[in-house]
């Protein structure tokens, strides 16, 4: 079994900081649009490459959170800054919404996509179809029971290629 990826979430510089210092493998983080948690003490333009600097110094990948559904007059801002955050060296981006995912995957080939667990993932016809969108790692809607993540993760391991499966440990709570 491949060794878990500590995946912490910050909402500004000090959580950051605190998140490399006490070993997280791997942080995500939102900007001040497309994000869930957009009244968090999130990233600004202008903060995102001084941020994303500092976690791969220290060995620490970064995600970045761009996961709530995004509105036909909003697809071309919200694609420019994926853009935007890609060309920062983002290592991925988690998404919720499909047809931004169906951009990225085509126009940003390279550029690793996250289905958020906002894109409410019940089963392995839901993997498969994230697999196909080109989606290398899937969060499954928080509501499956252990028993029934495990069996999704053992179907995720079998597809080809592979998609990892991301689980919040505290349930519903992003801590």
């Amino acid at each position: 079994m491949d060794r878990p990826e500590l995946l912490s979430p910050v909402g500004g510089k000090a959580h950051l900081i605190a998140a490399v210092n006490n070993g997280a493998d791997a942080v995500y983080m939102g900007g001040m649009a497309f994000n869930a948690r957009i009244f968090a003490d999130n990233f600004s333009d202008e903060e995102l490459p001084d941020a994303i600097r500092y976690a791969h110094s220290h060995g620490v990948k970064v995600y970045m959170t761009i996961n709530t559904l995004i509105a036909d007059n909003e697809l071309a801002r919200a694609f420019d800054y994926c853009n935007y955050i890609y060309g920062l060296g983002v290592d991925g981006v988690i998404v919720q919404d499909m047809g931004l995912a169906r951009l990225l995957h085509k126009y940003l080939p390279d550029l690793p996509l996250h289905l958020s667990t906002q894109g409410t993932l019940y089963n392995k016809g839901g993997a498969r179809a994230a697999a196909e969108m080109g989606f290398s790692r899937v969060v499954p809607a928080r509501e499956l029971s252990l028993a029934e993540i495990k069996d999704l993760a053992g179907y995720c391991s079998s597809l080809d290629p592979k998609v990892d499966v991301e689980v919040f440990v505290h349930g519903a709570l992003c801590m």
